[in-house]
């Protein structure tokens, strides 16, 4: 494999359709807000793509380097992305410098204070939540938390942003927190048995599967609620459907392996519900 086909993999490209998803769910809910304005589609689109690739490859090359060690014991990590290795601490590096100076390049050529801010949380949190000492991603609560403001919580307002120009309302705030929290706390679900035998304690660990699972049941159920209420849009909450649908094939298969064959379309998921919210948008306009 050459060297361009490992970076390649590390960086997760599954992410890639995750993250462009849920861009697409702040899309739609800063148009159903009834706080949209004249959309710049050329730095959306701009914007959607730094999100989508060099969000997600940061992201994931940041968290790598620093579970380097966690990963070599991680089946599901040698399933999806290639495990770091001592020859791609340069190209690694290299690469999240990219990521980093490509955003600073798209700022500068299209300013948007308020993503700015986000990416900026963006950036502080995954160094806090991977790196030592504070590597909060081994305390519980606090990783579910912080972990939500390391991938999933930027495209989301970022977008939002770029629609509304303006912070979120409170109602999408909730929703958001809801949201991002479940989706970080489910994908925990997926390494239970790996993270405690590695001596990880992680929320999920802590909560057991079957706790963890009404948990994000409980969160994705909330937010979809708190959405449809605040936006007066009702049909929100079939967004739902899909994640408890997955929630339920897991509480079904209580085996890790099992489990790691649905992580996958959990992926995916997430972009085939943003652009049906998306196309949704543009034909109810």
């Amino acid at each position: 494999m050459t060297l361009l086909q490992r970076m390649y993999r590390a960086s997760n490209p599954m992410l890639a359709a995750q993250t462009a998803g849920l861009f697409m769910l702040g899309v739609a809910a800063g148009y159903y807000s009834g706080l949209a304005r004249e959309i710049n589609f050329v730095s959306l689109a701009l914007y959607f793509l730094w999100f989508a690739l060099f969000e997600s490859m940061f992201t994931v090359l940041l968290n790598n380097y620093y579970d380097r060690e966690e990963d070599a014991r991680n089946p599901r990590k040698a399933q999806y992305e290639a495990v770091y290795d001592d020859s791609l601490f340069w190209p690694y590096w290299a690469a999240m410098g990219v990521a980093v100076a490509a955003f600073f390049v798209l700022y500068a050529v299209y300013p948007e204070e308020k993503v700015l801010v986000y990416v900026l949380i963006l950036f502080v949190a995954n160094w806090v939540y991977d790196a030592p000492p504070l590597r909060v991603k081994e305390r519980p609560g606090l990783d579910v938390l912080v972990g939500a403001c390391t991938q999933v919580m930027p495209p989301v307002f970022g977008a939002y942003a770029l629609v509304t120009g303006q912070w979120p309302a409170l109602f999408v705030l909730a929703a958001a927190v809801c949201a991002l929290c479940n989706f970080e706390l489910f994908h925990k679900t997926f390494d239970i048995e790996t993270d405690r035998g590695m001596g990880l304690h992680t929320a999920a660990v802590w909560l057991g599967l079957k706790k963890s699972l009404v948990l994000c049941a409980l969160l994705q159920g909330a937010a979809v609620g708190l959405l449809a209420w605040g936006s007066g849009q009702p049909w929100w909450v079939l967004l739902a459907l899909p994640y408890l649908l997955m929630t339920y094939c897991l509480w079904q298969k209580p085996a890790e392996e099992e489990r790691r064959a649905r992580y996958g379309p959990m992926r995916w998921a997430y972009f085939i519900v943003g652009v049906v919210m998306t196309a949704f948008l543009f034909i109810a306009a």
